[in-house]
């Protein structure tokens, strides 16, 4: 399976609205639940559209759909540092977490 990351797209919305349902997922990432899809399409909307420069999120896509995202968190640029993070909603995170690291 090839995986890789790309920027995260308007047209993404609705994929990864398909989590919310997800218990599991949703609680390990820090969503809550149940949880407010409305909210959850804002917060998404404003990451994609908004950029900040101590974060960045990709996603993360094989077999033709996202599986996941990838973050850089508290980013401090002059000393090259980050937070990494990782979601996926299928078990692929190996593959994925190569990708991000190499990124």
């Amino acid at each position: 399976m090839s995986i890789k990351l790309r920027a995260l797209m308007l047209s993404d919305l609705d994929a990864i609205l398909e989590w919310v349902p997800d218990q599991e997922f949703c609680l390990s990432n820090g969503w809550g639940f149940p949880n407010n899809p409305e909210k959850l399409r804002a917060h998404w909307t404003r990451i994609i559209t908004e950029p900040q420069d101590d974060f960045q999120r990709w996603a993360i896509e094989g077999m033709g759909s996202i599986l996941g995202y990838a973050d850089l968190a508290l980013i401090d640029w002059q000393e090259q540092r980050a937070s990494f993070g990782i979601a996926l909603a299928r078990v692929i995170g190996e593959k994925a977490s190569l990708q991000m690291l190499a990124h």
